[in-house]
């Protein structure tokens, strides 16, 4: 096996049998999103809601454990957290989905209860 692992060959795989079994781009991207979330983003380190807001899929997180382990380290760190693993949402949104957007108002990193995550797309 090469030094990528299984995940780049599986994903692609993945990715086509759903696209072949849901036509609609919302459905493919919820179905996207709830299959990335299962490992390692969920209990009992992670707190997630998911619900569909018309043609928004949201997620609002408001346990992270990576974001309580930066915060033990200070101001620094926690804009070294903020700048890579909070903003990796925003490509991760375009990958998961043609025509794949994310935003967010508010984000744990920031003080907030809460990161409000809202996927969709846009076309």
């Amino acid at each position: 096996m090469n030094s990528k692992g299984l995940i780049p060959i599986i994903d692609p795989i993945k990715k086509r049998l759903l696209k072949l079994s849901t036509k609609e781009p919302i459905s493919f991207l919820e179905k996207r999103l709830k299959e990335m979330m299962k490992y390692p983003f969920s209990k009992p380190g992670y707190k997630i809601e998911f619900y569909k807001d018309n043609k928004i899929f949201c997620m609002d997180v408001y346990t992270c454990p990576v974001y309580d382990f930066y915060k033990q380290f200070g101001k620094e760190e926690m804009i070294l957290f903020r700048r890579t693993w909070c903003t990796f949402d925003y490509t991760a949104a375009e990958h998961v989905v043609e025509g794949g957007k994310y935003e967010r108002k508010h984000t744990l990193s920031d003080g907030d209860k809460v990161c409000d995550m809202r996927w969709y797309i846009k076309k």
